[in-house]
């Protein structure tokens, strides 16, 4: 095995053992949330997020995916990108801060005002992380990201829980936000202990901003995309039906997030370094989506078969409190599946410098659910939302596979072979579990745990003697590789 593709499988293994452990530690303080707090201060929450992200995207404008990808980053330029990074993380905290009132006017609860105010504080913490951040990534060492990954994930959920425990309602979650933030970028400054100065270099400025824009324009795409929804359900519907909402696609994308967090995070960086070849980064394309595929195969097919029960033993402790999340759940978890094995293709377009297909790809999606969302909410209810942003991610790909077939090749047969094994396997649990759904319902949370470890189990099966079990000897041989 190259030394290159084993430090590429180590790098997905530290970030992805990073994002199991992320997992456990969100899962369960979103389970003991989900039974302490309310809709509406989930609602709350999210509501001030919206507008805490859309800052955010001009606290950043693609500085740290500028600096990453940089040939050639000597101190002069990353003290530039680091000087640029604190001057507009702080502007923006102070253009939040002093707008954040007028969120009153379009939302049911006057405490989101105070709730944007404090959560505007990660634009300046955030900044201390830019330079060891882009130095570990740039050396493609991603043990120590996912250690500080960790670190994060832990203060965040803890103290979310401890929070929640206390009667704090939805400041447990704003206050684990806040201190989970800093306890990361203090861990990565341990890690990769690095000098924080300020320089300015006009040339390397510009080359940031002309690197940053488009790819700027883009997460503002993306995040019309990604929170029109949750605004427009705040707004028209108040905060109870947004918690409804959130909770839904909190889960039903859960899975993809995290395999979003693992994979795409390390393919950037590692397809960038092979923008000249090719036929090297259609390989490794079709190679990841094997695993992608598996593994969110796996877990949203089962979270939508056990989706009713998962909302009444395990998030509403035995009652129906988040039942009106069901219907939306269950699309969501077809829109997880359709985004992770979307974005991908993201990380292949944005290393080989087309982040213009990326800008008009994702403004198509975003006209698209700008123009429709409204009526349908109207119309069809938190559901027929769901059902929206799930055909914005479609519409997405099908105008992203032409391109990336024209420019490395990939054939849909390849692409299709890559998930069909993970396909029918899921096909397979789906029918074998929805008639057997007849005699068995659960009536504690012990029995969904039971469900939900015996579809898994027969998911593995039927997967392994479609292909022999070639990805269990794959991982296994490349993990006898690393400890060696």
């Amino acid at each position: 095995m190259s030394s290159f593709k084993q430090k590429t499988f180590n790098n997905v293994a530290y970030t992805g053992v990073a994002r199991i452990v992320a997992l456990v530690f969100q899962a369960m303080a979103n389970i003991i949330l989900s039974r302490e707090l309310s809709s509406s201060d989930y609602g709350l929450v999210g509501f001030a997020n919206i507008f805490v992200s859309f800052f955010y995207l001009f606290g950043d404008l693609g500085l740290n995916s500028a600096a990453v990808q940089r040939k050639q980053l000597d101190d002069t330029a990353l003290y530039t990108g680091f000087t640029m990074k604190f001057s507009i993380g702080f502007l923006i905290y102070l253009i939040a801060f002093a707008i954040s009132g007028l969120a009153v006017f379009i939302f049911d609860n006057p405490a989101v005002v105070g709730v944007i105010k404090l959560l505007g504080l990660n634009f300046i913490i955030n900044c201390f992380g830019f330079i060891p951040t882009t130095m570990l990534k740039r050396d493609l060492d991603y043990k120590k990201i996912a250690t500080a990954t960790v670190c994060q994930t832990i203060v965040n959920s803890s103290l979310a829980i401890i929070l929640a425990l206390a009667g704090f309602k939805y400041w447990s979650i704003v206050f684990a936000n806040l201190f989970a933030t800093t306890a990361m970028i203090v861990a990565l400054n341990f890690l990769k202990p690095v000098k924080i100065k300020l320089a300015f270099d006009r040339d390397a400025a510009r080359q940031y901003m002309n690197y940053g824009t488009s790819l700027t324009l883009t997460g503002f795409i993306t995040f019309t995309i990604f929170n029109v929804d949750n605004f427009i359900v705040g707004a028209v519907n108040g905060s109870s039906e947004l918690g409804y909402y959130m909770i839904a696609f909190n889960w039903g994308s859960i899975i993809c997030v995290m395999l979003g967090t693992v994979v795409n995070s390390v393919l950037f960086p590692t397809f960038s370094r092979m923008e000249q070849d090719k036929e090297r980064i259609k390989r490794s394309y079709l190679r990841v989506l094997e695993y992608v595929s598996f593994i969110g195969m796996l877990a949203n097919t089962t979270l939508l078969l056990v989706s009713e029960d998962f909302l009444v033993y395990v998030l509403g402790h035995g009652t129906d409190k988040w039942l009106p999340a069901l219907l939306s759940l269950q699309i969501l978890c077809f829109y997880g599946v359709t985004r992770f094995l979307l974005e991908p293709l993201g990380n292949v377009l944005m290393a080989l410098d087309m982040n213009k297909v990326l800008l008009k790809t994702t403004a198509v999606s975003a006209i698209i659910e700008v123009v429709f969302i409204y009526p349908v909410l109207k119309f069809y209810g938190i559901e027929g939302v769901s059902v929206l942003i799930t055909a914005t991610y479609i519409v997405q790909y099908v105008i992203y596979f032409p391109i990336v077939k024209k420019n490395i090749g990939i054939q849909f047969s390849e692409f299709f072979a890559s998930i069909k094994d993970a396909t029918i396997s899921a096909v397979v649990i789906l029918v074998f579990v929805l008639v057997l759904r007849h005699y068995l319902r659960a009536e504690t949370m012990l029995f969904v745990v039971s469900e939900v470890l015996a579809i898994s189990c027969l998911y593995i099966i039927v997967h392994g003697l479609l292909n022999n079990w070639k990805l269990i000897r794959e991982a296994r041989e490349m993990l006898l590789v690393t400890r060696a």
